[in-house]
């Protein structure tokens, strides 16, 4: 975790590779809120879905060019009511 705005703690729960569950410091108000995500560094390229999972976390899961979960470098941004 380079950064983290409202992330808790340093790592993030992990379901399987390219599956990660990022937690909120604080939780948003409902699940109604939007994301969006990026593959981050140089020379990794792929595919990232971030959908809200409940109103303290996130899903974040990452395909490399061949459609296989691989862990990356991401960004993610979320917005909403809190």
């Amino acid at each position: 975790l380079a950064a983290s705005y409202n992330i808790a703690g340093a790592t993030c729960n992990k379901s399987a590779t390219g599956d990660l569950f990022p937690n909120f410091d604080i939780d948003f108000s409902s699940a109604n809120y939007s994301c969006s995500g990026s593959i981050a560094a140089a020379g990794q390229i792929g595919s990232i879905a971030v959908t809200p999972n409940a109103v303290g976390s996130v899903r974040v899961q990452m395909w490399n060019l061949a459609a296989v979960a691989t862990d990356f470098s991401f960004s993610i941004q979320c917005f909403g009511d809190q």
